[in-house]
């Protein structure tokens, strides 16, 4: 099996191909178990929710068996104390389910719970079918990255299209042996992901043999073997969205639009691509528009646990601003640049950088504190000078009610000595005697 993710084919539709895609029947079962397990995931968290992980905020080890018994093939591990990863299914339809939008995740540190949002929820179930199914395979395609689930596999090589194109590559007509193929079960493991196998799975693009695991070894696979349905749909997304491997140009231009961070919209429309061999997609999720929170943020901004300041700041102050005072309360001066990192609804990072990185999206002079996609509980990363890498935890604890008083930020409480910006080592004269 290749272990290097190639830019994928163009190839066209044949007749046959265009037909079965025409004719495919999808429901709760077919062509894959992708909607019964999914709403088996979705009802059991619920709008009252679980709690997850402080870390990538992922399931409790004590829901994960409870949920494979559950699901429409149990999967067997032979593991006594099985993490999230353990169960590829789960991790698979765990990173549909935050990249949908579908859910919110509230609380901070060891208090996090993950809920169902109703509303979106309500939207969901309005849908068909077809809607459901493609909703889905929208979200894996233009979000599932595996820094979603704790994962990370770089740049371009994490983008779902990439890894699914690459694992086909290596499927013949006759199947992929893995079990006893070293090259197989490596690159499986490190580069494609169980999880996308558990995707690919699940939308009924492949089909997976798994053997009874040996005690310790968790979920194994005997053989791998390329469904009509995954080769016809990756043969239409290939030809309607990369261009000729001879238009290097064009090539170019692709890749790097894939790798920006802080494009804001697709650089595809999935809908546009796949409805007219999937008419009854008409709809897709409805989500309520981010409104403005007014009040007084109150902000935790730690370096350690015992190097922190408390910040109140008014909601229509801008990110900017908010940069000022954490370098004020700190003692640090302003002379470098910055980005702050935060988290939306589809468990993806949103970068808001300096006001001289006019080349990004997001300036923090453009974006006001109270348009962020926070609540409290929620924590942004702030990083300070690209050279010495100071990062501050920014934690939102409370947003109080207005205060026509309060025109400024303001530093409310401190605790600990911070530390010096610059260190240049301990400074002695180092004359030769003479």
């Amino acid at each position: 099996m290749a272990n290097i993710i190639q830019f994928p084919n163009k190839s066209e539709l044949s007749s046959e191909e265009q037909k079965m895609l025409r004719s495919v029947v999808i429901n709760d079962k077919k062509p894959g178990t992708l909607l019964y397990d999914f709403n088996v995931l979705a009802e059991f968290i619920g709008a009252d929710g679980i709690r997850v992980s402080d870390k990538n905020n992922l399931l409790p080890m004590t829901a994960l068996m409870e949920i494979n018994a559950k699901m429409a093939r149990p999967i067997e591990t032979g593991l006594k104390r099985p993490a999230q990863r353990s169960f590829p299914h789960i991790n698979g339809l765990y990173l549909l389910l935050r990249t949908s939008g579908l859910t919110k995740i509230s609380g901070h540190g060891t208090k996090k719970i993950l809920q169902i949002d109703k509303d979106v929820y309500d939207s969901w179930k309005k849908l068909n079918p077809t809607e459901q199914y493609c909703t889905l395979l929208e979200a894996w395609l233009l979000r599932g990255y595996s820094h979603v689930i704790g994962e990370s596999f770089g740049s371009f090589t994490d983008e779902a299209i990439f890894k699914w194109d690459t694992l086909f590559k290596n499927i013949s007509a006759k199947g992929l042996k893995v079990l006893g193929n070293k090259e197989s079960e490596q690159n499986i493991l490190y580069f494609v992901g169980t999880y996308t196998i558990g995707i690919l799975e699940l939308f009924g693009f492949i089909s997976v043999t798994p053997v009874k695991p040996e005690p310790g070894k968790g979920w194994q696979i005997d053989k791998i073997q390329k469904m009509p349905l995954g080769i016809a749909m990756l043969n239409l997304l290939a030809d309607k969205l990369f261009p000729k491997e001879e238009d290097t140009e064009n090539i170019a231009q692709f890749l790097d639009e894939m790798m920006n961070e802080d494009e804001d919209t697709p650089i595809f429309d999935l809908q546009a691509i796949i409805r007219p061999y999937f008419p009854q997609w008409e709809n897709t999720l409805e989500f309520s528009d981010e409104k403005f929170q007014d009040g007084i943020y109150l902000f935790k901004v730690s370096l350690d646990k015992k190097t922190w300041r408390k910040i109140a700041i008014p909601a229509s102050a801008d990110l900017d601003q908010l940069s000022s005072i954490i370098l004020k309360a700190f003692n640090f001066d302003s002379d470098h640049l910055y980005v702050f990192t935060c988290i939306d609804r589809f468990g993806l990072p949103v970068k808001i950088h300096h006001p001289y990185m006019e080349d990004h999206d997001i300036l923090a002079d453009e974006l006001l504190v109270g348009d962020l996609p926070l609540e409290p509980g929620s924590v942004m990363e702030y990083l300070y000078d690209f050279g010495d890498n100071w990062k501050f935890e920014v934690m939102l604890e409370a947003i109080n009610p207005l205060n026509f008083k309060m025109k400024k930020p303001r530093v409310v409480e401190s605790h600990g000595k911070a530390p010096e910006q610059y260190w240049y080592g301990d400074e002695e004269d180092s004359d030769d005697d003479e």
